[in-house]
């Protein structure tokens, strides 16, 4: 499953399965991917700064994530990031 949130304006309210309620704040950018943890995932982000699971990266970075579920791409700033899907 993807979720990508872009809030232009205003601030949008987000409440999952066990209540927890978090808001979105305008210019806030983030997703969630699924991962096959069997597989690796490649994450470069080319502009701005994101975090991706908890931790912060800026453009030029990049991570290989090993043996997770799912990718959390929070607290975008103008990022610009690609994510590959790779076989382990």
């Amino acid at each position: 499953m993807e979720i990508i949130s872009y809030v232009l304006s205003g601030e949008l309210a987000h409440q999952d399965s066990m209540g927890n309620i978090e808001g979105i704040p305008p210019g806030d950018e983030r997703a969630e991917l699924a991962l096959d943890p069997a597989r690796k995932a490649y994450v470069h982000l080319a502009r701005g700064t994101l975090d991706v699971n908890g931790m912060s990266i800026s453009a030029g970075d990049a991570l290989l994530v090993d043996a997770e579920t799912q990718l959390n791409l929070a607290n975008g700033r103008q990022a610009e990031v690609l994510v590959f899907d790779l076989a382990a």
